[in-house]
């Protein structure tokens, strides 16, 4: 995103998170919660499976094993 430029609304965050096959969560959360999740944020950590890899979705089986997931960075 460039600086100054339109901020995204949800329904453009939520084409995002399809566009990278992933889901999309927005909450309200006091602002010690914020605070305590930037501080420990790693993006280099952040990794999001693919849904059809995702096998905490209830009643499905990831289609590879656990050993050949492909992880999505996003950041």
């Amino acid at each position: 995103m460039t600086p100054g430029k339109a901020r995204p609304n949800i329904e453009t965050l939520r084409r995002i998170a399809e566009a990278f096959d992933c889901g999309l969560m927005v909450r309200f959360v006091p602002f010690s919660e914020l605070a305590r999740w930037s501080e420990e944020f790693d993006p280099d950590s952040f990794c999001v499976p693919a849904f059809d890899q995702d096998s905490g979705v209830a009643g499905r089986k990831p289609t590879t094993p656990d050993s050949a997931l492909q992880f999505v960075p996003v950041a």
